[in-house]
């Protein structure tokens, strides 16, 4: 029966479904759902195994040690075949699985379909939400699929708008060289995300960098001189983000304006004076 089973994944998995948990105690269900899996996938019954991991992430969609023996038996025994989107379409897929998802993703490494396909069964029931972008983002990122990375972080910044993934976009196109549209990028989010410290950060430092690429003296001072005012501007809006005093007093300093350095950490100082890192 176990062969013909094997064959009918789809019975299998239904008839599990409704019957795999009877007669068993709560406390009880994680552990023996597991140990069959085990036991299915060492017979050779590929996908009542894969069945009963489908059942034990639906009923325990957070447990990220159900994920990480799920993941490692479809990197041994091939992508999975669409059982049922169950499991992967749950409410509580949001942001405190992030890790469960790096996990998951890094268990697939080597199997680059296997893991776009579980995120994008994430994204059918987590559209908006920043972790799972984000997710599939690094991803692409990281298997060089960089034209892949900039459509999900364009569709991200439309649909999952945060200072993260803006952030994020942004430092995509300056890693790439792109620096006019991270320039852009960044220009678009400070004026939303005011309070988000790193994005002026980042504003800042582009036009520092653009101030080094070979242009006429007085285009050179113009950068330098947005530069300035967006670490003040900056300031304004996050007057205890201690990075942005310091990376002010560091460009003053490579100006060659030590008074103005020196006063700048001063009133970092006064409005920070239990920060050790001012002093």
């Amino acid at each position: 029966i176990s062969y013909l089973l094997n064959k009918n994944v789809y019975v299998f998995y239904y008839l599990s479904k409704a019957i795999i948990g009877y007669g068993l105690e709560e406390q009880d269900k994680k552990h023996t759902w597991l140990s069959d899996a085990e036991n299915c996938a060492t017979s050779g019954a590929i996908e009542c195994a894969r069945a009963i991991y489908a059942v034990a992430l639906a009923h325990f969609p957070t447990k990220k040690s159900i994920w990480l023996r799920a993941a490692y038996f479809e990197r041994n025994h091939g992508t999975s075949i669409d059982v049922d989107k169950s499991f992967l379409t749950q409410k509580h897929l949001e942001r405190h699985s992030y890790n469960m998802f790096e996990s998951v993703l890094h268990n697939c490494i080597g199997d680059v379909p296997a893991a776009r396909s579980i995120l994008a069964r994430a994204f059918e029931a987590n559209p908006n939400s920043e972790e799972i972008w984000l997710a599939a983002v690094k991803l692409e990122s990281e298997n060089k699929e960089y034209a892949r990375a900039r459509r999900l972080l364009d569709k991200a910044c439309a649909s999952a708008s945060t200072a993260r993934v803006w952030m994020k976009a942004a430092r995509l196109e300056w890693c790439l060289g792109e620096l006019n549209k991270a320039l852009e990028m960044l220009e678009k989010a400070t004026s939303t995300y005011n309070q988000a410290p790193k994005l002026w950060l980042m504003l800042s430092q582009v036009y520092e960098q653009l101030s080094e690429e070979g242009l006429k003296p007085n285009e050179v001072e113009s950068l330098k001189e947005r530069a300035r005012n967006t670490y003040r501007e900056g300031l304004n809006h996050n007057p205890h983000y201690t990075a942005l005093w310091l990376q002010l007093a560091r460009f003053e300093e490579r100006q060659g304006n030590l008074t103005k350095a020196r006063s700048i950490l001063e009133k970092a100082r006064s409005q920070n004076p239990k920060t050790p890192e001012l002093w």
